[in-house]
């Protein structure tokens, strides 16, 4: 490592007041040490510390750079400050570049392994170091991750190289706080094929290296910040936990921006301003940089002693060094210490015996919902494969020895389990008859007609046969059964399975109830019997988790669409349909036409919209379903960068478009020259959309929300969500990826557009919200943090939970996931797994199959095709899977749990808590690539499992 020369701090300019004095001054900062972060998953512990060259890559190469800033002379402050980077190949270019200040000091060390001592995304200096708290890494504490100075700017090329602007806030901030320095990102994207790799002179490249000048001026402020307000929140919390609210003050008293806080807290007795400094700091990555005066920020705070009393004071700092006066917050406790949660489970009680004998040669026995059988081998689904199993002799839902079917349930819910029908004898059984009777409880029942029957419907993978699709059973052949089915022609097969619905009215009284499935024909009569025990809680109509059914495109047609909606509502699920495609139009036939532009832009008509959506907004469509007539819960708005107005005619006046390429460089378009002449052309977003998708954007929202308000659509939520993400076409459809945005220019426009369309529905009756697909949320930073209400993410809800956890306390973010689904040959108790799972992480929504109409399922074993159309006889617009009946239990037990959260001595987190203790909910995650969510599996989980938490938990509400 090559020492730093304090020699070339150089005064480049100075005015000399009387006295001698220098009132301001330029210093070229000497560069110490430089290295580059290395962030793909396979080179997360490699290091380029000492080498002669730096790369900058988007997210997957980040130089990290540290100055010495002794030169900028003390009672001074920044006015600005200059970066210059030189590329080592003349070809390679720089745009749009963000930069972050680093809470965490670091090693450069030398080129190879960072355990050895060397700056790495995994370890600031090596093995058991952090960059933030216990197993952070890089990301955990950069771009507004870690308290950051954070900005974007747009480089100058400068002969060789290239100046970027960076905010003399950030410079004031390594000067006091963020002793890390700073790193720089590439946020342009787009640079193709060989341009793509940008490499960096480095700090040993002979002189060429990263540059930093600083021009300062002397400190004539001497009005201290505004004393910032201090609470404690009153929030459930774990043990150990406290959320502070921090009321930010100014920097001149109440006006503009202080430059940071210092946070202390003591154990016990109260801090004050005697002692002050044998207070505890909080560490400076958690602490948040401060806002505009009167704005709120929370600050969450870990690992304190449970129970015991703290007290928390605050000062704010500004740039030329004046403190405010001590805010000390009211002593509280740490939350805790608690109890254990615990569900109090038992094990279920397994009554062997034997299946029921109905004639000579039908055998009737019953399997929980989630667990399917093999129909020629008798085996039964577990894990990944069918296996042996005594199941036929007695399980929790079959009592082998009473020959009874046992259930249990709560009001407004729908109960299912699935009948096993084998045939023992050697003749095909024809016109098997199934007729639910209704259930009786002393003086109340629950009538038969509340049963609903339907038909498993296989297809063969890997040599077995599994559940496909489930039709409801009058559907076909008057609802008669055959064994084997003639219609699927099973060589061989034995067993035919039948899944049972039983709906339980919301009104239903508490009571242990009768009932029976009478079987007849095929010469044979007899009776199954069902009890069903129904307790004294009830279930939401209006549905909390939200599982989407999530779609591209309605296939045109109002019936078949109505039916999806009917379908989704039946089982609990939301269906929503993307009303866009990549073509740059709208993709569904219900969007309403824009006619003229700007400020007068309007409805073209309304009715189609009416006509297709009313139905499904105002619940009347659903009348007749177990839930009745509630609004379906949420629906895209199609409100995107096309929509009012196209990026045609809305950004750059179409400059940047594919036509514009071709006439100003003279080529025939191509994708991989005509992205980086865009990205090397585009300027500030903001400055982009012009006038006209401005007044469009704001007066169609307008429209919007006056008509739906008139109609009264208050009870959906309606979501504003852009997801397009390739360059392609003319005219271009998207300049960004704002579907898994990749580079900070892509979460920017992504912020800008959120904030153009929810203005107008600032005050609204209804329930608007943004949602954005961001899949990584580690890369976002601070930079949607004022925009997006929902943040969709697919196995980044695990490997980021501490960051995950953070937003959702700081800054209430709600968290979606999406992916992992698994396929119809899975277990599906490993679907309902992964939705328990994430509940307990947060999540408030998902969508494990991130479409659900893909492929054929009558035929198709493909994960993604979770809902069939009418075939093989069956005349049903849609028809669900198994995994639809899945999700339906998996969002029934989520509602039972968000009942549980609610109690008192509860909380969502302990609930969690106690889920986790009580099922093994450990998994692994499997992609392919970064985009990939990937298919994930859990190592130990039962229907069985899940059966056993789901009674503990209605007991505890009832208790």
């Amino acid at each position: 490592m090559k020492r730093a020369n304090k020699s070339v701090l150089l005064s480049l300019c100075s005015i000399m007041l009387a006295g001698g004095a220098v009132s301001a001054g330029e210093a070229v900062c000497p560069l110490v040490a430089d290295s580059t972060i290395y962030s793909y998953h396979s080179e997360r512990k490699m290091s380029a510390g000492s080498s002669s060259k730096l790369k900058i890559k988007g997210k997957h190469e980040t130089p990290i750079l540290k100055f010495d800033l002794s030169g900028i002379p003390k009672g001074s402050v920044v006015t600005k400050a200059v970066l210059t980077l030189t590329p080592r190949k003349a070809e390679s270019k720089l745009k749009q570049i963000g930069f972050s200040t680093m809470p965490t000091d670091w090693a450069e060390g030398k080129s190879g392994n960072g355990d050895k001592g060397s700056v790495c995304f995994a370890w600031p200096g090596g093995v058991g170091k952090n960059w933030g708290g216990s197993g952070s890494v890089f990301t955990d504490v950069f771009f507004g991750n870690g308290g950051n100075v954070t900005g974007y700017t747009f480089a100058r090329k400068a002969g060789a190289g290239y100046e970027i602007d960076i905010s003399p806030r950030a410079i004031e901030a390594m000067r006091v706080d963020h002793p890390g320095g700073f790193v720089v990102m590439d946020e342009s994207g787009g640079w193709e094929q060989k341009a793509r790799n940008i490499y960096l002179h480095a700090r040993e490249s002979g002189g060429k290296g990263p540059k930093l000048k600083v021009t300062w001026e002397k400190a004539t402020d001497r009005k201290a910040p505004s004393a910032p307000g201090l609470t404690v929140v009153n929030k459930a919390l774990e043990d150990g936990e406290m959320l502070l609210e921090i009321t930010c003050g100014g920097n001149d008293d109440t006006k503009g921006l202080a430059l940071g806080y210092d946070v202390k807290l003591k154990e016990g007795g109260r801090l004050s301003s005697a002692n002050w400094k044998q207070g505890k700091d909080l560490p400076r990555y958690r602490i948040p940089r401060p806002k505009a005066a009167g704005e709120k920020i929370r600050v969450w705070v870990k690992d304190l002693k449970p129970g015991k009393v703290y007290s928390f004071g605050i000062v704010a700092y500004d740039e030329a060094g004046n403190r405010s006066k001590l805010t000390v917050a009211k002593s509280a406790k740490a939350a805790g210490p608690t109890k254990a949660p615990s569900l109090e489970e038992k094990e279920l009680v397994v009554k062997k015996g034997s299946p029921l004998a109905v004639g000579a040669s039908l055998k009737v026995w019953a399997l929980d919902e989630l667990t399917e059988v093999e129909p020629v081998s008798g085996k039964v689904l577990g894990g990944k494969g069918y296996v042996e199993s005594d199941d036929r002799n007695g399980n929790h839902v079959w009592n082998g020895k009473d020959k009874k079917v046992e259930l249990f349930g709560v009001k407004g819910e729908t109960v299912s389990f699935r009948l096993v029908l084998e045939n023992a004898g050697a003749s095909p059984l024809k016109g098997l008859k199934l007729n639910p009777a209704k259930f009786v409880a002393g003086s109340s029942s629950i009538a038969g007609d509340k049963v609903d029957l339907r038909r498993d419907w296989y297809f063969k993978v890997k040599g077995d046969w599994t559940v496909s699709i489930i039709p409801e059973l009058d559907g076909k052949n008057n609802g008669l059964l055959d064994i084997p089915m003639a219609d699927q022609g099973i060589a061989g097969q034995k067993l035919q399975t039948v899944l049972v619905e039983i709906n339980v009215p919301a009104d239903a009284v508490a009571k242990l109830y009768e009932g029976a499935i009478a079987i007849s024909g095929a010469g044979i009569e007899g009776k199954l019997p069902v009890s069903l025990n129904v307790y004294d809680v009830v279930m939401p109509k209006e549905l909390g988790f939200l599982i989407e059914l999530n779609a591209y495109g309605e296939g045109g047609k109002k019936k078949k669409f109505q039916a999806i909606h009917r379908l989704a509502h039946e089982f609990r699920l939301g269906y929503n349909i993307c009303p866009y495609g990549h073509s740059g139009k709208p993709s569904v036939k219900y969007i309403p036409k824009v006619v003229g532009k700007g400020a007068t832009a309007r409805i073209e008509d309304w009715s189609t919209w009416d006509e297709w959506m009313g139905p499904a907004l105002d619940g009347s469509l659903f009348k007749d379903l177990p839930r009745g007539a509630v609004p379906i819960p949420h629906q895209y708005l199609p409100f995107y960068e096309n929509y009012p107005t196209t990026m045609a005619d809305g950004y750059r006046d179409g400059a940047l478009q594919p036509d514009a390429y071709e006439k100003a460089t003279g080529k025939t378009w191509n994708k991989h020259e005509w992205v980086p002449w865009v990205v090397e052309r585009d300027g500030d977003h903001v400055d982009g959309f012009n006038a006209d998708w401005k007044a469009g954007a704001k007066k169609i929202a307008s429209d919007y929300r006056k008509h739906f308000e008139d109609k009264g659509w208050t009870k959906t939520e309606f979501q504003i969500f852009c997801n397009n993400k390739n360059f392609k076409g003319n005219p271009a459809v998207s300049l960004w990826i704002l579907d898994e945005p990749n580079f900070g220019r892509d979460f920017r426009v992504l912020d800008y557009l959120y904030s153009s369309f929810k203005k107008p529905f600032e005050g609204s009756k209804l329930n608007i919200t943004q949602r954005g697909d961001v899949s990584r949320p580690q890369w976002q930073g601070d930079r949607m943090d004022e925009s997006c209400d929902y943040y969709v993410v697919s196995s980044a809800i695990y490997s980021e939970q501490d960051l995950v956890q953070k937003r959702m306390m700081e800054k209430d973010n709600k968290y979606w996931f999406y992916g992992g689904s698994p396929g119809p040959e899975v277990d599906m108790a490993q679907l309902e797994a992964l939705y328990l799972k994430n509940w307990g992480m947060g999540a408030v929504g998902g969508l494990a199959y991130w479409t659900s109409f893909s492929g054929d399922p009558w035929d198709d074993a493909k994960p993604l095709g979770c809902v069939a159309k009418h075939r093989n006889g069956y005349s049903a617009q849609a028809m669900p899977t198994d995994r639809i009946a899945a999700q339906r239990r998996a969002q029934q037990d989520m509602e039972l749990l968000d009942l549980l959260s609610a109690k008192d001595g509860w909380s969502q987190k302990r609930v969690a808590r106690a889920l986790a203790s009580a099922v093994n909910l450990t998994s692994k995650t499997v992609a392919t690539n970064a985009d990939d969510p990937g298919s994930t599996s859990f190592k130990e989980i039962s229907a069985a499992d899940l059966a056993k938490i789901r009674l503990a938990v209605v007991k505890l509400l009832v208790k």
